[in-house]
């Protein structure tokens, strides 16, 4: 280690006397010791340095005038002040276990235009200030960037292959940044995003704090397979590229979640904001956690929920396909928002209670649907077909403690099922029965089919009706057709009876009457 050296010269006719003497004793007593801690100072190479042992200095420059120096380091280099790599030519090979760190508060290591820095598997470059690459060639895809300053710092937007962060301050990225092995996020650090893109294709932890949610920020998870996701509020957040990436911890998307591959957010809650958006095209998300869903999504692929203890709420949502599935019973059962929950795919149910609540299931098929019998939906809403032809068909018998609302062009098939449908309900399109009906008012048509006899609901507003097949229909009350299609009008083309002091008031329609018809009561066509 190079320090300052003093000089001091006796003149021949000095003549010193005892206190003199003692002066300059102490005089030079004082210059030893500052000599002692003066720090060191500067290293200039032009040449070839090979260091394998350890380099103290406060500033290390690989150049000398005009000459370029080339530091092949497999040792450790602590400036204090700076490293300065800025000459064309100048070359700095981190090689393995090598380490170069820049230790003082306002310590920086520059790179310029024609120089070259490379990190290689095992080394690593410690930065407590400022690192500036500049326009020369700085490849760090493979060793550690340890930003690792007190204060505020700026990531430099470049490939790394572990970047990590120490000490305290926020680090904050300053473009385009791509991690390949791995990111760790030290205790008492943060790391923002700071409206940049930050591509993690290794493992990423976190110790400290991930700030991944200001305006314009997107993170993107590319492992190539399984990955974990860091749990924190984000602006844009993508998984893709295979695998299943896991999440780590809470998962809040205020702008675009896309995923392209299976995210797994663990027992986790996700928690999306009013303008967000979610893209999940043929991929699978699937949770243990709560969901809340601050927009109306429209989401693809397959969304599960399946959770297997405590209980798990469901987000409002337009589902592709929808599992529910974990638990028993009480244990992990699916709660549904006080909102509108549609399945336009596949609706697979098992494992724990279902609790429906007070809002609305909808079966928002283009194709056909099951409408499970089996579950205690409160509204039922039939949807998402472009005709009649595409039928939504009952299981079982269906019991509301809502309404029912069959959308225009979409059709109820009941078969030869019963049902109980709340105050309200409304058939805009078609629904049909083979045996006993339930009463349901509207414009849509109801339909009479099949061999099963079956007694018509009294009612004062169907729509269009329709009798057909060999089944005897029984009018033993008041009902009225009244709204419905003039086109269409009632058709009888079956066995309808109309009993003693029952009626059939068709109003602003035709009657359409192949029959046959056997009247004991009373039939108005208004």
């Amino acid at each position: 280690m190079q320090r300052a050296v003093f000089h001091i010269a006796h003149s021949p006719q000095f003549r010193q006397s005892a206190s003199r003497r003692n002066v300059s004793a102490l005089v030079f007593l004082a210059l030893l010791l500052v000599a002692a801690v003066v720090p060191a100072q500067t290293i200039r190479n032009n040449g070839t340095m090979n260091n394998t042992g350890t380099l103290n200095c406060a500033s290390f420059y690989n150049y000398k005038g005009g000459t370029p120096g080339t530091l092949n380091n497999t040792g450790t280099v602590n400036a204090s002040l700076l490293f300065d790599n800025n000459l064309t030519g100048a070359t700095v090979n981190n090689n393995a276990v090598g380490k170069i760190n820049l230790t003082g508060a306002t310590s920086s290591y520059t790179n310029g235009l024609g120089a070259t820095y490379n990190n290689t598997a095992t080394s690593r470059i410690a930065v407590a200030a400022t690192l500036s690459v500049g326009t020369g060639t700085f490849v760090t895809s493979a060793g550690e960037v340890l930003y690792n300053g007190t204060a505020a710092q700026t990531i430099a937007p470049l490939s790394y292959g572990i970047l990590s962060t120490a000490t305290g301050g926020t680090k904050s990225l300053s473009g385009t940044t791509a991690v390949q092995s791995s990111l760790s996020i030290g205790s008492g650090t943060t790391l923002s995003v700071a409206g940049d893109t930050l591509t993690i294709n290794g493992i990423p932890s976190n110790a400290g704090t991930f700030a991944a949610n200001a305006a314009g920020s997107l993170v993107i998870y590319n492992g190539a397979g399984n990955q974990s996701v860091l749990g924190a509020l984000y602006d844009n957040l993508t998984v893709q590229n295979g695998g299943t990436k896991t999440a780590l911890g809470a998962v809040d998307v205020a702008g675009r979640l896309t995923n392209t591959a299976t995210f797994d957010l663990s027992t986790f809650a996700l928690t999306t904001g009013a303008s967000a958006s979610i893209v999940n095209t043929g991929s699978t998300i699937q949770t243990a956690g709560n969901v809340t869903f601050g927009a109306r999504h429209l989401i693809d692929g397959t969304f599960i929920y399946n959770a297997s203890s405590g209980s798990q709420t469901l987000g409002a949502a337009s589902y592709l396909n929808m599992t529910l599935s974990g638990g028993s019973g009480a244990t992990g059962q699916k709660n549904f928002p006080a909102d509108t929950v549609s399945v336009r795919g596949i609706y697979a149910i098992s494992g724990a209670n279902r609790n429906y609540g007070s809002g609305v299931f909808a079966y928002a098929g283009a194709a056909a649907q099951t409408v499970f019998s089996s579950e205690a939906y409160a509204g039922l809403t039939i949807t998402g077909a472009a005709d009649t032809s595409v039928h939504k068909t009952a299981d079982g018998n269906l019991t509301l403690s809502g309404a029912l609302f069959i959308a225009a062009n979409n059709t109820l098939d009941m078969l030869g099922f019963g049902g109980t449908f709340g105050s309200g309900s409304m058939n805009s399109g078609k629904i049909m029965w083979q045996g006993n009906n339930a009463y349901v008012a509207g414009s849509g048509m109801t339909e009479f089919y099949g061999t099963t006899p079956g007694l018509v609901a009294v009612g004062a507003a169907y729509g269009n009706m329709r009798f057909s097949g060999s089944g005897t229909k029984t009018i033993s009350g008041a009902v009225g057709a009244t709204g419905g299609n003039a086109a269409f009008g009632v058709t009888i083309d079956s066995n309808l009876t109309i009993g003693v002091g029952a009626s059939l008031t068709i109003t602003g329609m035709d009657m359409n009457a192949i029959g046959p018809i056997t009247n004991n009561g009373t039939i108005t066509v208004q």
